[in-house]
């Protein structure tokens, strides 16, 4: 482990390797694997956000490796480093990015078999854990996430966000052949898929179970525990939202905790600043207790 003294400087040389793998659609997956398993006493892989790149991510992974940890970040197939070509071409969906998951967890066990695995989820990397199935993982936190549901949402993006998936977004979609959520100032450009998808699901206060609840068995089969964290600036999912997502993971052992940003000695966290090394503060209180290491992980000593 880096001693506390680190500076930005030692951190910024941690640096990354390129692993691709075929995913949905037999489509490329792009990882990036940070740090070495004969240093690691744990593996953690962070699942992304929607309309949300592994780059992201790089401040946080590279603090996991200077605590001792392993990472793995990566962009899901049709989207970000994975993707081939247009976005006007990616045919992929929300569920493909569930079976990308699970293909990254089965090789992330394949290849570091002696390491616990902990799955973190932000915001949409939360929904994702009951399709992808929790085989070969340790220990799951999730961070600013919830149902994705307009029913749910808090009163600052309800309209908006209503505006958006129902009327500009579809006719976005149809000009330009995907969503062009940054020319838009929403979220991000997603393929027009995901966006299809994602509209549909917001429509249902129950979201992915409103219209699929025959997907609810893979939710509920989820026994790994699941430590939730949100914050009190977050705008985009309430505490609403949040418990109805766990409340789909019922066999895991679950718990919840909230901020408020001050109490963490920052300004802002909102729903995308947990990650960002500006609050790099805030990692060893809300994400460092709660990985999954071979210290407290018997069936790994």
């Amino acid at each position: 482990m880096i001693e506390a003294t680190t500076t930005d400087e030692v951190l910024e040389k941690i640096e990354s390797r390129r692993v691709e793998l075929r995913g949905a659609q037999r489509l490329p997956v792009a990882l990036n694997v940070w740090g070495e398993p004969a240093h690691a006493s744990g593996i953690v892989l962070v699942v992304p956000a929607m309309a949300t790149r592994a780059r992201h991510y790089n401040a946080f992974a590279r603090w996991l490796v200077s605590q001792g940890f392993m990472a793995v970040t990566f962009d899901f197939s049709g989207y970000g480093d994975s993707l081939e070509g247009s976005l006007r071409n990616s045919s992929v969906d929300i569920l493909d990015w569930g079976r990308d998951s699970r293909i990254v967890v089965d090789w992330i066990r394949e290849s570091y078999s002696d390491l616990p695995v902990t799955w973190v989820g932000h915001s949409l990397g939360g929904q994702l854990l009951g399709l992808a199935g929790d085989r070969g993982v340790t220990k799951s936190i999730f961070v600013a996430t919830g149902v994705g549901s307009g029913w749910k949402s808090p009163w600052q993006t309800a309209l908006p966000g209503a505006v958006m998936f129902f009327l500009v977004g579809p006719i976005a979609r149809r000009m330009c052949g995907y969503f062009p959520g940054r020319r838009l100032r929403f979220f991000g450009n997603l393929p027009a898929g995901v966006m299809a998808q994602w509209t549909r699901w917001v429509a249902f206060p129950r979201y992915i179970l409103g219209e699929r609840p025959w997907l609810a068995p893979g939710y509920s089969g989820i026994t790994a525990p699941i430590t939730a964290i949100s914050f009190e600036d977050d705008v985009v999912m309430s505490k609403a939202a949040l418990k109805t997502l766990l409340g789909f993971y019922r066999s895991s052992d679950r718990r919840h905790f909230r901020y408020a940003p001050k109490d963490l000695g920052v300004s802002s966290v909102g729903h995308m600043g947990a990650f960002r090394g500006v609050n790099a503060r805030i990692w060893e209180t809300v994400i460092l207790p709660h990985l999954a290491s071979v210290e407290d992980s018997p069936q790994y000593n």
